[in-house]
């Protein structure tokens, strides 16, 4: 057996040594090899994790640039409304420009339009108080109208009378500008006819003797002497003429605004006009055999 194993290892022997040069080769092929593994590994393990921070980055780049662009809706948001309520802020000073230039229609719709845009901006503090100042605006526009309303009586303008009536109808007040004007009409001929009696009353003797301006009309009218009876009737007369020659010119323009709704066909089917006008007509209708 010893022999046998000299034997085999001189017999390997000689073959590693006839073979040294090709294991040589091949042991410095599988080290170059090994290296190249490992040189391929770290570029792996590099480059994942280059792109893992690319990544990120991108990522909160993204949610950055995402926060901001909210942000810029946000302001957008807020500057529109801050001018809106600026412009809220100058409605009071541009709606008493449009009553001094007599435009009853243009402070109206300015005034519905600041309604509106009031209760869209309602979430705001300040609106609150915008609010009740235009409600006082509001009711000034009203007075205004009521009194150009009621020296229609006396002095009737067609282009005045026209503006008082579309700011009335803008409104939505129509029967009530209808039924404020045959009481302006019948204030106006009450005081017409007293001033002028009691100016003459005040002429006569015996008239002197306590306040005449405190009577009813029937009285006033017996403290008159009967040399003042013609003179002052011829005067009356001349004053309520001017009254129904208003009268009769405001019932002309309703007719014409009648006329004109009916062959407009843009205005027809509207059934809330179509009652209004129908109340206006009743009214003056009634109005005139009163008046």
């Amino acid at each position: 057996l010893r022999q046998e194993l000299d034997a085999v290892s001189k017999k390997l022997s000689d073959l590693v040594l006839e073979n040294h040069t090709s294991y040589v080769q091949e042991l410095q092929r599988v080290t170059e090899i090994q290296n190249s593994l490992q040189m391929a590994n770290m570029i792996c393990i590099n480059g994942r994790r280059q792109l893992a921070q690319a990544k990120a980055g991108v990522t909160a780049g993204g949610l950055g640039v995402l926060k901001k662009h909210r942000q810029r809706i946000k302001i957008q948001k807020i500057m529109r409304a801050l001018r809106t309520i600026k412009t809220l802020q100058r409605t009071d000073i541009r709606t008493r420009e449009m009553l001094d230039e007599e435009d009853y229609p243009g402070a109206i719709q300015l005034c519905l339009e600041c309604q509106q845009a009031i209760k869209s901006f309602k979430r705001y503090t300040c609106i609150s108080d915008l609010s009740s100042k235009l409600q006082d605006t509001q009711v000034e526009i009203e007075e205004q109208l009521d009194r150009v309303l009621s020296s229609s009586c006396t002095s009737f303008e067609a282009h005045r009378y026209e503006r008082v009536q579309t700011a009335y109808r803008l409104m939505g007040k129509t029967q009530i500008a209808m039924d404020q004007l045959l009481m302006h009409y019948t204030q106006t001929i009450h005081n017409r006819s007293f001033s002028v009696v009691l100016r003459y009353a005040e002429r006569c003797q015996h008239a002197k003797s306590g306040p005449l301006n405190r009577l009813q009309y029937r009285d006033l009218c017996g403290k008159m002497d009967q040399k003042y009876f013609a003179p002052c009737l011829v005067e009356l007369c001349k004053s309520l003429w001017e009254v129904m020659l208003c009268y009769r010119r405001m019932l002309a323009w309703h007719d014409r605004q009648d006329t004109t709704s009916r062959e407009d066909p843009n205005q027809g089917g509207d059934p809330e006009a179509e009652y209004n006008r129908s109340y206006v007509r009743k009214k003056l209708h009634h109005g005139r055999s009163k008046i």
